[in-house]
């Protein structure tokens, strides 16, 4: 009875956002009421705090055990992360949901090892380990009363037969699903009860996520060359001679017309980046695994470097993408259907498209990974507004139409879907080595663009031209007050003005000597750290963790020393945030890992 019997704070949190708190009321007015119960639907945009949402539902509504169920490893790990106990990150210490360490919840990541279930308040799993024929599966271990509720994250994927077999056995629980996509493209319907909804206009206005603009690039002339036919015909004449999907195709794999969006693109990062400092970032998807290498190409042909994310690397390849990307080493991360729902990172405030969609739910899904808001925004007028840039021959009018007017899902389906059935993600990978159907685009140097945003709100373009207008006036006035004094202006010295800070820019004259210094004083710092707060407790360092390892979710480490154990804990989010060991850091890793440390020690500090 955990979560009937511990205080959660949920009404009048000033820490939770309106939707987590109106769609946890709405989801327990649900299970209260006396009638049978379908799952219930709740349908929050990406980016407003559907982890959050999963993290207070069970309280005051679930009896015993709770269940959450994922799509993949990418969506798990971000829920993981985000709920466990061990680190002051989690959702309810965080948000001040609960505010008593020994009250937080025990929270399992259920990989195929059965042993700790009963131990569990909270399971966290992906859908592959609930098929029933995997030996290893929650189906073939737990008996079906084993949850009380089970949530379902990306819920738009419930209707297919791997959860509904789910479903069917833990027929008794309470479910919940949650999504932020309330459409399909297969046109299957959702089986739940559609009881809470949240507009993304909302979410916008509310400052939730950022705000949202469409910028079209349009040549004043796009011509193309057709077999068998000697001259270049024109978009009007083409469309003539062919049907759409063949002209989107042929732009998409244009290099002309690419390389138009990327500088486009890369000049919004720029403005951007020079006008608060904040790194802004770049999000592109591409039509198969060839085409990424070659927009990859042509980031870098304009000085920008990028990560690539495709299913022919492997995983530990994949996730040295992403850590050069989070941690700016890369400005740019290209992606053919790998980086959609699960993937966030709040920086992104660019998404380029150099491909087709013919699905909205895909559309939408990769539209999302540039709408999370920016935390730290110095400008929100700058930094908390998102750039959608495509080339107009792509044919992705009708989809931003429908998509920033919200749609019904079914409505959308009928209008959008093609008689045959597009396969968005993996499927489209660019596996499979044929040749795409495609003829060749030209197109003038002279164009033109479209600017539209997505509540229809046109002072959101004043403000964000303004704010950069202002931006640029103060760095050339500060300039001007530097030239006047008879300062010689360096690069340098305007990066500083525009935003950056001083440490990005001065260079150690020494840096052999300044990396082994900050290995050194992180080591001192982290192990002064540990030494005093075992100190403080009265705890021996040499002793087994044992109930301490076991309290922190450290089960296999239980009989570690202490002070290995805490050394351990701290060197395990240390590598996690920076991405590789520390033999491999740079002195700007070590610059990044100070701050960090410091907040594991104070946690260390709290929960010991």
């Amino acid at each position: 009875m955990y979560f009937q019997n511990t205080f959660a704070h949920i009404e009048g949190n000033p820490n939770l956002r309106e939707p987590q708190v109106q769609g946890y009321l709405r989801v327990k007015e649900y299970f209260e009421s006396p009638f049978d119960h379908k799952p219930a639907l709740v349908t929050l945009p990406t980016g407003v705090g559907k982890t959050g949402l999963m993290a207070i539902l069970p309280y005051g509504i679930a009896k015993h055990r709770v269940l959450i169920v994922t799509p993949n490893r990418t969506i798990r790990n971000t829920v993981t992360d985000s709920l466990d106990p061990r680190y002051e990150h989690n959702f309810w210490w965080n948000r001040r949901v609960i505010n008593i360490p020994t009250n937080l919840p025990e929270v399992i990541e259920y990989e195929g090892d059965s042993r700790t279930l009963e131990q569990a308040k909270i399971v966290i799993t992906n859908i592959h380990r609930l098929q029933s024929h995997n030996a290893s599966s929650l189906l073939q271990k737990v008996p079906r009363d084993f949850f009380d509720m089970i949530i379902i994250d990306e819920a738009h994927h419930s209707p297919a037969a791997s959860w509904v077999e789910m479903e069917e056995y833990f027929n008794s629980a309470k479910i919940v699903k949650i999504t932020g996509t309330p459409f399909r493209s297969d046109k299957k319907e959702i089986y739940a009860e559609d009881i809470y909804s949240y507009p993304l206009s909302r979410a916008m206005i509310k400052g939730y996520v950022k705000q949202l603009v469409k910028k079209e690039y349009i040549p004043d002339q796009l011509t193309f060359k057709v077999q068998g036919y000697e001259e270049d015909v024109t978009f009007e004449e083409v469309l003539k001679l062919k049907d759409s999907d063949w002209v989107e195709r042929t732009v998409a794999y244009s290099t002309p017309c690419s390389e138009a969006v990327v500088k486009r693109s890369l000049q919004i990062m720029a403005e951007k980046r020079e006008a608060t400092g904040v790194p802004h970032k770049i999000i592109a998807v591409a039509c198969s695994i060839e085409h990424a290498r070659e927009i990859k190409q042509l980031y870098e042909a304009e000085g920008c470097l990028a990560s690539i994310i495709h299913s022919d690397m492997e995983p530990s390849d994949q996730d040295r993408e992403r850590v050069d990307f989070h941690n700016d080493r890369t400005h740019v991360i290209v992606n053919v259907g790998m980086l959609g729902e699960g993937y966030d990172h709040p920086y992104i405030s660019i998404a380029a498209v150099f491909r087709p969609f013919k699905s909205l739910s895909a559309y939408a899904q990769f539209a999302g990974r540039a709408l999370r808001s920016i935390p730290d925004a110095k400008d929100p007028a700058i930094d908390n507004v998102a750039h959608l840039v495509y080339h107009n021959a792509l044919g992705l009018e009708e989809l931003w139409e429908y998509y920033s007017k919200e749609q019904q899902k079914a409505e959308i389906i009928d209008r959008l879907e093609k008689i045959f059935e597009e396969n968005e993600g993996r499927g489209s990978d660019g596996n499979d080595n044929s040749e795409p159907d495609v003829g060749e685009a030209r197109q003038s140097e002279t164009f033109k663009e479209e600017l539209k945003t997505f509540v229809g709100d046109e002072t959101i373009l004043e403000a964000y031209e303004e704010a950069i207008r202002q931006s640029r006036s103060k760095t050339e006035e500060a300039l001007e007050a530097l030239r006047s004094k008879g300062i010689s202006i360096t690069d340098e010295m305007i990066k500083l003005i525009e935003g950056s800070t001083f440490e990005d820019i001065a260079k150690s004259k020494r840096p052999d000597l300044e990396l082994k210094e900050r290995r050194q004083e992180l080591k001192t710092y982290i192990e002064n750290g540990i030494a005093e707060i075992l100190t403080a407790k009265v705890l021996n360092p040499k002793g087994k963790a044992e109930e301490i390892a076991t309290k922190l979710g450290y089960y296999r480490d239980t009989q570690l020393a202490l002070d290995g154990l805490c050394v351990k804990i701290i060197n395990e989010q240390l590598l996690k945030a920076i991405g590789y060991s520390r033999k491999e850091w740079s002195i700007a890793d070590f610059k990044q890992a100070r701050p960090l440390a410091e907040k594991y020690v104070a946690y260390l500090a709290e929960r010991l």
